[in-house]
């Protein structure tokens, strides 16, 4: 008796039903491709076109950076700018002022009243200014900067040993002494750099001032004369204000320059000596003065771009 085994036909039928024409189609579709030099199409990229081992890769459009292109900081325009303003530097300058004092100093009664200026006139004193500057801010050939100073004054007032002399209703002579005013202050200052090296600025400070014992010379209409105390030494509390315009010369490291300087102080009154007739009001003082400047940068200098 013979067995056999009936293997049904429609799945394999079915199944290279199915498998042919795609078959086809893919050794059509391939060889289609080759034989005809064609290849497929990919994204193109510029990295591909540079030569190996070049510096200049591009930056591609997803990093594109929203503050715009960016500074070349070897660039020569570049470090001008740096070089122009420092972002931290030292100044001294030294000068000398022309001023005078204003306010009441003499009552000698019945209405004969004597001002700071009836009495002396404007003198000369030497000055030092020292001053730290900040920048805050800086463009092609401008900057601005801002920072604390110091300022050490002394001047003279009068002239032909100290004073003019004063004669009054009844006869009687004042010969007052020299009157000398130094000041100490701190200041706090701005200065605005223009092109060319001109600058402007201005400052404002507190501090102490010193006045000097100021004799007096008391000769009444017979001819005697005697040796009195109009001031004593004094300190007191000094204000000052002032605006400066000048011209500066700046190198890498170090810079020279000058300026023209006009302002107002303010001084606390002195004390009064032994002669009745001294009344002195706080005195204020109108002045204007030159100065050299010298400057040297302390650190590195400002970021070139912000």
């Amino acid at each position: 008796m013979r067995s056999s085994v009936i293997i049904p036909a429609w799945p394999a039928l079915i199944t290279a039903l199915v498998l042919l024409p795609s078959s086809a189609a893919g050794q059509e579709g391939m060889y289609g491709l080759y034989e005809t030099g064609r290849r497929p199409s990919l994204p193109t990229f510029p990295l591909y076109d540079i030569p190996v081992g070049s510096q200049d890769l591009p930056e591609p459009p997803w990093r594109a950076s929203p503050h715009g292109p960016r500074r070349d900081i070897h660039d020569p325009s570049h470090q001008e700018l740096a070089r122009e303003t420092p972002w931290l530097f030292g100044e001294i300058a030294v000068g000398f002022h022309s001023s005078g004092p204003r306010g009441k100093a003499i009552d000698a009664g019945g209405g004969e009243t004597f001002s700071y200026r009836d009495v002396w006139r404007g003198g000369f004193g030497g000055r030092l200014q020292l001053r730290l500057h900040y920048g805050i801010a800086h463009g092609e050939k401008t900057g601005l900067t801002i920072g604390p100073g110091l300022f050490i004054e002394n001047g003279g007032y009068g002239n032909e040993g100290g004073t003019q002399r004063i004669t009054l209703r009844d006869g009687t002579e004042l010969d007052p002494e020299t009157l000398r005013i130094s000041r100490v202050l701190a200041i706090v200052h701005g200065r605005y750099l223009f092109p060319h090296g001109f600058f402007a600025g201005t400052q404002v400070g507190v501090g102490l001032g010193f006045t000097n014992e100021v004799g007096i010379d008391v000769t009444d209409p017979g001819g005697v004369e005697t040796k009195m105390i109009l001031f004593r030494r004094t300190q007191m509390i000094t204000y000052d204000l002032s605006l400066r315009v000048g011209w500066t010369w700046t190198g890498s490291q170090y810079g020279v320059g000058f300026y023209f300087e006009a302002g107002l102080g303010y001084v606390g009154a002195p004390r009064i000596g032994n002669y009745s007739g001294a009344d002195p009001d706080r005195i204020l003082i109108g002045y204007g003065g030159f100065a050299l400047v010298f400057s040297g940068e302390w650190s590195a200098r400002p970021p070139v771009s912000f």
